[in-house]
């Protein structure tokens, strides 16, 4: 399956704080007055968000400075949420060195049925999903839906729980049920395997926040993959199997608002290890098969909130034992590391990725923002193999440019249309995609 990304669209709002008192208090030392403690905070707006909810989480900043250093974290935290169409700060004094801060929101529709559609070099593919991302107003997301393309038809749902700043841990399920034709080409765009599969799979994750931006992950899941026996020549590799796997993983992620975008740094660690269950001791099929990956992803203005600069870093391993291989359906592709340069159907069991660019917000409408971007991809690679001899050096190199545009809707929390197109230019050929109600 296609790793698509249903993600929330920021617009602007800009930083609206009108004059405000900073409360009667003593000056410092050096003849300035300090800034008002906040000593209550008030949201105005809400319709589905709980006020309890945004209550417990905000409130660390009770007893915090009201500067515009603190205001500013508020108002990136709650961007961040993807609930809030727009927000507005204001201060009220409410005594001696104290003030009220009343924050006035506007929210998203956060609950619709998502149509999808999209066209790449592969074909086309559409489905649909009926999705919540602030369910029973404290941000728990509940998705179901499937799509179809030509080569896999699937269902899918899932329910996702974050963690808490006091503790309290995430939790997420995925289960998915898929009859698909898995078509895999080489780095070259010619076709290596096809065979028919169908596949059950449920993933179990707990997520635990160790500091505000910090948190640690752990994952128990299954697959079942019957692939169809009647092909000739099926390789092991692609037969049926049964894999359980269960993963450790850690992240950081920090944002900030600056009113045209959400600028985040991101860097996430992750290993796991699948055990395959009822392999034949004749085959070349691995028992075992670890997998390792990390990555770090920056978005950060430059020259004006307008433009911010892009960047991505990433490496997928899969490692087995001597003279055997990992099942082809653990074999990544290039949005493994986000990247755009190889065929969509291309596989493989080593990558790294890198890309740097920058995004530039064209136009801000009344409900919508229109932007352009441009990136340049490089990915070390090794071509796909299912000789469990071959070597194991990333063999492959590509770069080439990649660019488009992107239309973001503010009233709703999932991304709205975009269309980009990537040219390899040591394999000479362009990789086109066109989305709707999904993120590329």
């Amino acid at each position: 399956m296609p790793r698509v990304a249903l993600a929330g669209c920021i617009t602007l709002l800009g930083l609206l704080m009108p004059a405000w008192t900073w409360g009667q208090t003593a000056p410092d030392p050096a003849g300035a007055a300090s800034p008002a403690l906040i000593s209550a905070i008030h949201f105005t707006g809400l319709t589905r968000t709980k006020d309890s909810y945004l209550q417990k989480k905000y409130q660390k900043y009770i007893g915090q400075p009201a500067d515009e250093d603190i205001l500013h974290e508020v108002e990136s935290a709650l961007q961040a949420e993807g609930l809030f169409e727009s927000v507005s700060l204001s201060l009220i004094p409410v005594g001696a060195g104290r003030t009220a801060l009343h924050i006035a929101v506007i929210e998203k529709m956060t609950f619709l049925p998502l149509p999808f559609a999209m066209y790449a070099s592969n074909g086309f593919s559409a489905g649909g999903i009926v999705m919540d991302t602030n369910a029973f107003g404290i941000r728990h997301t509940i998705m179901a839906g499937g799509y179809y393309s030509s080569t896999t038809l699937m269902g899918l749902a899932m329910y996702d729980m974050p963690a808490q700043n006091d503790h309290t841990p995430g939790a997420s399920l995925f289960v998915s049920f898929s009859k698909n034709e898995p078509k895999i080409n080489n780095i070259n765009n010619k076709r290596a395997l096809e065979y028919e599969n169908m596949a059950l799979r449920a993933d179990l994750k707990m997520t635990e926040k160790i500091t505000e931006h910090t948190s640690a992950m752990a994952g128990l899941g299954f697959r079942l993959l019957r692939a169809n026996d009647g092909k000739d020549a099926l390789p092991a590799a692609a037969d049926s199997a049964s894999i359980g796997t269960a993963s450790l993983g850690w992240s950081y992620t920090a944002s900030d608002w600056n009113g045209w975008f959400n600028s985040i740094t991101e860097i996430k660690a992750q290993i796991s290890l699948s055990q395959y269950f009822g392999t034949a001791p004749d085959i070349n099929l691995a028992r075992y098969v670890t997998e390792g990956m990390a990555s770090a992803s920056w978005q950060k203005p430059v020259f004006t909130p307008r433009l911010r600069a892009v960047g991505r870093l990433a490496a997928d391993f899969l490692w087995t034992a001597a003279h055997q291989t990992a099942h082809v359906a653990e074999y990544k592709n290039g949005s493994a590391v986000g990247i755009t340069l190889l065929p969509s159907y291309f596989r493989t069991n080593k990558i790294i990725g890198a890309a740097a660019g920058a995004e530039f917000a064209l136009y801000k409408f009344k409900y919508d923002l229109l932007s352009i971007y441009g990136n340049y991809e490089l990915v070390w690679t090794r071509d796909f193999s299912l000789d469990a001899q071959a070597s194991n050096d990333l063999d492959e190199f590509c770069h080439g440019p990649n660019g488009g545009l992107r239309f973001y809707l503010s009233k709703i929390a999932f991304p709205a249309v975009a269309v980009g197109v990537t040219y390899n230019i040591p394999k000479n050929y362009f990789q086109f995609a066109a989305a709707i109600g999904i993120s590329m």
